[in-house]
């Protein structure tokens, strides 16, 4: 070392340094080799030697390790990362030190910021994947103990590092299933922030029907029962056959005093798990309450269909089938109503609303079908005046077969909803859903004139719906079978077979209208 390269002092610590790391101390040897390089940052020889001394330093404390030696071990790789905190293999390994000591939490943070300083490094990643399978079954030790609330913690540091990327798809399923049984046990011993916390951490990485439901339950519990209904929708998308998705939401809906659509979720429940009809039953009896004391309107849809009534024939081969079908189902309390094209022929219809035209608009061509827009807008004007705050169209050749849909259309509060054609693979125009919130929608398109060469397209494409549902099984069958699979909720463009099928249907249910 030459004087014209350093001073006096400096070279009394750089020989001090260079001491320490022939005596086997290098890891000491590097807060003076920093000290010094920040006074000569660009000086070859303290950076050669620090990076040497950085070498030196990694060896032994593998050596300690290896031996046992963890505390000492663990101090080396400190003082390392005290002066080069970037080195991937000193984190990495301090890493794993604090992981035999049983300090989770800070190992995983070090092995995964090990990977991120170099992501190519097989050794980070293993060692990383092994952390996790680590950490998880100390956390699964500790719920075994019911010590929730530090398993909780664990899990949520597992959970910060995004552990999908790293573990198998097995695991990882083993990882949320994990997750969300500590959540839920949280959740049942009211340790609700606790809970919150790790749900929020689960949703980040996995959007479960499961972990919704319970950050529902929280969301419920905290008397925002608006977000609990719409986390409860959300689960019950992913998973449609899980009673207590149901039970939790009408709970919410009924906390709403929003009372039909939270029966109409008990039913759901009910279809999935018979066990919940003792709080059915106390939900209808409240909602009964309600109607006695007229504080509770439940006549408030119209459902409608179009129609071309001409003769007797016509009438009971057609609309007949469709006046008795839905008289006898769920839907039979609202006003049922039918929209004639003016027909020539009246028909006995009992004491649902015939509304009749004069004259008669019909179909010009394939495209052109004034008369069906005629009746299909005037709905609005019957809906109104009625006092019903949402419309219900299915056509006359559409049928709802499995009560599911048909409370799930019931429960509908906002919005204009179509359901699929799988055939033609676009909404289905022949079962609509028009809530009071769309009404003035319909009336735009009212205002123009049928002339007009708006109309000369598909409804399906003209109709300004806000969602179309998909999860329901249905499509226009009778286009091409002859027949109703097992499994359909709905049925359209019904055939021959198929209304000798519905007509036994009308036959064998008993009426359910529900008197209000």
């Amino acid at each position: 070392m030459k004087s014209e390269n350093f001073s006096s002092d400096i070279t009394i610590e750089f020989e001090r340094a260079v001491s320490k790391q022939k005596n086997g101390e290098p890891e000491e040897s590097l807060k003076i080799y920093h000290k010094i390089e920040s006074i000569m940052p660009n000086n070859f020889q303290v950076a050669n030697n620090m990076r040497i001394a950085v070498l030196e330093s990694i060896n032994k404390g593998i050596l300690l390790h290896n031996n046992g030696y963890f505390s000492e071990a663990e101090g080396v790789f400190e003082k390392i990362l005290e002066v080069d905190g970037h080195n991937h293999n000193a984190t990495m390994i301090l890493g794993i030190i604090k992981r035999y000591k049983g300090e989770f939490k800070e190992s995983l943070n070090l092995i995964a910021k090990s990977v991120a300083l170099d992501p190519g490094s097989e050794a980070s990643r293993i060692n990383l994947q092994e952390s996790i399978i680590i950490i998880s079954n100390a956390a699964a030790e500790l719920y075994r103990k019911d010590d929730f609330v530090n398993a909780a913690s664990l899990l949520e540091a597992i959970l910060s590092i995004r552990p999908k990327r790293y573990i198998s798809a097995d695991d990882a399923a083993r990882l949320f299933k994990q997750c969300q049984a500590t959540a839920a046990q949280l959740y049942n011993r009211k340790f609700h922030n606790e809970s919150a916390r790790l749900i929020r951490s689960i949703l980040s990485n996995y959007q479960s029907a499961e972990s919704l439901h319970i950050a529902g339950l929280i969301a419920a519990d905290q008397n925002k029962h608006v977000i609990a209904v719409k986390i409860f929708e959300s689960a019950i998308d992913q998973s449609q056959n899980n009673s207590n998705y149901y039970i939790s939401m009408a709970k919410s809906l009924y906390a709403l005093k929003q009372y039909e659509a939270a029966e109409n979720a008990f039913s759901m429940s009910l279809e999935r798990d018979s066990s919940y009809i003792i709080q059915k039953k106390t939900v209808i009896n409240q909602i009964n309450h309600y109607v006695h004391n007229g504080k509770y309107n439940r006549n408030k849809s119209l459902l409608f269909c179009t129609s071309y009534v001409d003769s007797d024939d016509s009438w009971n081969k057609r609309y007949k089938l469709w006046m008795e079908y839905y008289k006898n189902s769920v839907l039979a309390r609202h006003n049922i109503c039918m929209i004639d094209d003016g027909g020539g022929h009246r028909p006995d219809c009992g004491d649902i609303i015939f509304h009749r035209f004069d004259n008669r608009l019909g179909r010009k061509s394939e495209t052109n079908f004034p008369g069906w827009w005629r009746s299909f807008l005037f709905s609005v004007e019957i809906a109104r005046r009625e006092g019903c705050n949402k419309i219900i169209h299915i056509e006359s050749d559409a049928f709802l077969i499995s009560n599911r849909i048909m409370l799930y259309i019931d429960s509908i509060q906002n919005g204009w909803v179509s359901f699929w054609c799988r055939r033609w693979q676009m909404p289905e125009s022949a079962i609509q859903v028009i809530c009071e919130d769309n009404f003035d929608k319909i009336s735009e398109i009212s205002e123009k004139d049928l002339r007009s060469d708006f109309f000369l397209k598909s409804a399906e494409s003209l109709l300004p719906f806000t969602e179309t549902i998909k999860f329901f099984k249905g499509d226009r069958y009778g286009e091409y079978i002859d027949h109703i699979p097992d499994d359909a909720d709905y049925v359209c463009q019904l055939s021959g077979n198929m209304r000798h099928a519905i007509n036994m249907m009308v036959r064998l249910i008993p009426p359910t209208r529900v008197k209000a």
